[in-house]
């Protein structure tokens, strides 16, 4: 029992500080402007720029623009929240384990948290790429039907689920739908019960509610994927 306790609250810290992290991190993207994510927009902007062949340009305001290829990198291109929603899903994966753990092992929690910041900086620059190459891709055939920006909107909502279902999928092989229901967790939390608590929801009610509605609709397949999974072992 001791042993099991030990296990749950370890598990639970963990969890607060990874949250809390995340927290901080949602925190200073919200205040922060372009300039301050040059970390994030200069790196990708010279990935599109080799890949493209068009050139990026700085502006004075820490954006990034391409005459050429039409794009503009702004602070909302950044994709802080996909960063953050990857760095949830790398400290799940680098939870405490199940069994055999110390607390002397907590030392060792300050250099896994910076790993994880590091891995989903990593990821999310890679699928922010990808996510940018797609719309300039398909986009044009789906702004008629939907519009610019919802259309733009969607792409990405669709992209960064199923990045974070690949991440934890490729690393709970063995625990597929424990995998699933996580990245559902961390996704409805950061797009949107955040937003809720913070009071952003609440700035522009009607954006949200169409935000809201395009998130709930992407969750809806892993969400059934999970119904199905389970139905299925109960009817083993």
């Amino acid at each position: 029992m001791f042993r099991r306790n030990l296990q749950r609250h370890a598990l639970l810290c963990w969890c607060l500080l990874a949250g809390g992290v995340a927290l901080l991190l949602k925190h200073q993207y919200s205040i922060a402007t372009a300039a301050d994510l040059d970390w994030m927009l200069q790196p990708l902007a010279l990935l599109l720029q080799t890949l493209t062949g068009h050139a990026f340009q700085p502006n004075g305001t820490g954006e990034w623009h391409s005459t050429a290829a039409g794009i503009a990198l702004v602070k909302a291109c950044a994709g802080i929240n996909f960063m953050t929603m990857s760095f949830l899903g790398w400290c799940w994966i680098m939870r405490p384990p199940a069994s055999g753990f110390r607390w002397y092992h907590a030392h060792a929690w300050p250099v896994q948290l910076a790993t994880a910041l590091l891995l989903a900086w990593v990821t999310a620059l890679t699928v922010n790429l990808a996510r940018i190459l797609l719309v300039l891709a398909v986009g044009p055939a789906l702004d008629p039907l939907l519009g610019s920006t919802a259309a733009h909107r969607l792409l990405g909502l669709l992209i960064y689920l199923s990045a974070l279902l690949a991440q934890l999928l490729i690393f709970e092989r063995r625990l597929r739908t424990r995998a699933v229901a996580v990245a559902i967790a961390i996704y409805a939390l950061v797009m949107l019960l955040v937003p809720l608590l913070s009071g952003q929801a609440w700035l522009r009610p009607a954006q949200f509610g169409a935000h809201a509605l395009m998130v709930l609709l992407a969750l809806l397949v892993p969400v059934l994927w999970i119904a199905g999974a389970r139905y299925a072992k109960a009817s083993r």
